[in-house]
């Protein structure tokens, strides 16, 4: 696998709302149906993430390649499932809704060794694919139909996964907070991205390292609700 990318978890609805238009000319009166379709995201309240890599040098011909291997934890919480309701923007229209999603997208599924998911303490069955080819490769989850049609409840997904990759490892702080704390045996690390560790250790036996975002201090959130 290459260079990985996290986006998620996201929660995701999609809905199509159809309404009638009367279209009358001199001597008829038609009614045509028209239709939109809404994708619907949710962004987590709280995103915190917890990680060990694991680094391993690869011989690539004379070249080599610095790979790891990576445990993670993805604790999202949402305090309600409240932009996921169905929005009528016409009148007299009519609004159908699929299953709400959780969606994780990754730069390279090739590295998805092992993966999976709680929702609100109980397993869910992971599938490949993020639904949406603008967050290209992942997984998804359908959330029970008693959790998503309670709007008001609040809900916790846990993700475990292992990931391999090359070289790099990035999250996008895709929540209205977002905490990542990474450990690893890597003893040169370069930290780039928007934001650089509110905390950090290195030492020739590796690095610990802890970030924090805020919808605040990124655009990452709205310009995900925004389908960006």
């Amino acid at each position: 696998a290459g260079e990985q990318v996290l986006l998620g978890p996201l929660l995701v609805r999609h809905c199509t709302e159809v309404w009638d238009v009367l279209v009358k000319d001199d001597k008829t009166t038609t009614t045509k149906t028209e239709s939109r379709r809404d994708v619907l995201v949710q962004v987590p309240a709280q995103l915190d993430v917890q990680g060990e890599a694991r680094s391993q040098a690869l011989q690539r011909g004379l070249f080599k390649v610095n790979t790891f291997g990576a445990q993670l934890t993805l604790n999202a919480r949402w305090h309600s499932l409240a932009a996921l309701q169905p929005r009528q923007l016409q009148k007299e229209s009519r609004v159908r809704c699929g299953p709400a999603h959780a969606v994780v997208a990754v730069k390279d599924a090739r590295g998805i060794r092992q993966v999976s998911v709680r929702i609100n303490g109980e397993p869910a069955a992971v599938q490949g694919g993020t639904l949406n080819p603008a967050w290209g490769q992942g997984l998804h989850t359908v959330l029970a139909d008693g959790v998503a049609a309670s709007s008001e409840v609040p809900v916790r997904l846990v993700l475990q996964m292992e990931l391999a990759g090359t070289q790099r490892l990035a999250l996008v702080p895709a929540a209205e907070q977002t905490t990542f704390a990474l450990q690893s045996d890597w003893p040169h690390p370069s930290f780039g991205g928007r934001f650089l560790p509110v905390s950090r250790e290195v030492s020739a036996k590796g690095f610990a390292a802890k970030w924090a975002a805020t919808a605040v201090s990124s655009t990452a959130p709205t310009d995900v609700r925004d389908g960006g």
